[in-house]
Formats: C-alpha cells, sequence, structure tokens
C-alpha cells in the first residue's frame, strides 16, 4: 500500500490473520522530519520496533520494522503514523510456525548508494529448527533494481518510482547455513 504524502496510512491483510501468528510490518518513509512513527492494528496486537538506522547521508528515506504476536483470528487493518506528513509504503507479513516471544535474533542495516541495492550479509544465529530471515529495503525515488538473494523469495516489490517511498521485501526459511545474504 502506498500513495502521496500524507499525516497515516493504513493498509489491511489480505485474508485474516490467525490468532498466534508472528505479525512483520514494514514500512519505507519518505519525508524531511518522518524520523519517528507509530503502528496500530484493528486486532489491538502488541508491537515491538526494531531498533533504526539513521545514519548520516540517508537524505530523507526512513526504514520502520516491527513485529508482533497476533492475540486473535480475523480481518486486520494496520495503521501507521509518522511524526510528520510523510509518503508511506506498508508491507505486512504473517508466519506460523516461528517464534512469537523471541522472533528478532539479529538484525544488520546498511547504507548504500547508487541504483543497485546490496544489504550485505546478516548472521544467522540458529535457534530452532526454522528460521526465517526478512530483508527489507527502502530507497526515497527513482527506479532502483533489486535481485532477490539466493534462496530468498520476493514478497513485496514496490521500486518502479511511482512512489517515494518504495520498499522491497524478501524471505528465507529453514536457514542452513550461517550467512544469509539477501537483496542484492
Amino acid at each position: 500500500n502506498y500513495g502521496n504524502s500524507t499525516s497515516a496510512r493504513t493498509s489491511a491483510f489480505d485474508s485474516n490473520v490467525t490468532s498466534g501468528n508472528l505479525i512483520w510490518v514494514t514500512v519505507g518513509a519518505f519525508g524531511a522530519t518522518a524520523n519517528t512513527a507509530t503502528i496500530s492494528d484493528t486486532l489491538s496486537t502488541v508491537y515491538t520496533q526494531v531498533p533504526q538506522f539513521l545514519p548520516t547521508g540517508m537524505g530523507n528515506s526512513r526504514l520502520f520494522c516491527w513485529h508482533g504476536k497476533a492475540p486473535s483470528t480475523g480481518a486486520n487493518t494496520i495503521t501507521i503514523t509518522p511524526v510528520a506528513t510523510a509518503y508511506l509504503t506498508i508491507g505486512l507479513h504473517e508466519y506460523s510456525g516461528v517464534s512469537t516471544i523471541t522472533p528478532l535474533d539479529a538484525y544488520t542495516m546498511a547504507l548504500g548508494t547508487g541504483t543497485a541495492a546490496d544489504a550485505g550479509t546478516v548472521p544467522v544465529p540458529r535457534t530452532g529448527s526454522v528460521d526465517t530471515v526478512l530483508a527489507a529495503f527502502t530507497h526515497g525515488s527513482g527506479i532502483v533494481s533489486t535481485t532477490a538473494g539466493t534462496g530468498f523469495t520476493r514478497r513485496i516489490d514496490q521500486t518502479d518510482g511511482s512512489s517515494f517511498s518504495a520498499l522491497t521485501t524478501e524471505e528465507q526459511t529453514s536457514v542452513a547455513s550461517a550467512i544469509a545474504t539477501p537483496l542484492t
């Protein structure tokens, strides 16, 4: 879900979410002062935000990520409210069979320039029989080329330049190695 600059944007899951499943929400934001945002949904999910990466040289682009355990089964609409008006693109993900208590074992963030994304490598500590790596990328404008990393499946690809807050996400499950390289 993406569109013009706004003070809040909503996005609904395509189908009902299932109680106990893990919900991941990724948001690409573009706006001069959109450094923080809040999240809420129609199921009253309690979300935890992944720490942000705000280096100098990032311009007006921001990437927000949250995770939470679905408290009940049903239709779910997410609302993202930035601290200031911004362009927002929302990516919704639901996972079953993964930890909802400690779903984030590790994360890495990188800053790049040019027309191709490179997230680098992500150390993946093995904490169970099934691990999931979710990669998210945003950029401020123009057309950016992304190619799914080896073994990754693209979930969201809004990189056609029609939005100032383009967003790409991809995932890999049952990670067998200790290193994953998404989004090259």
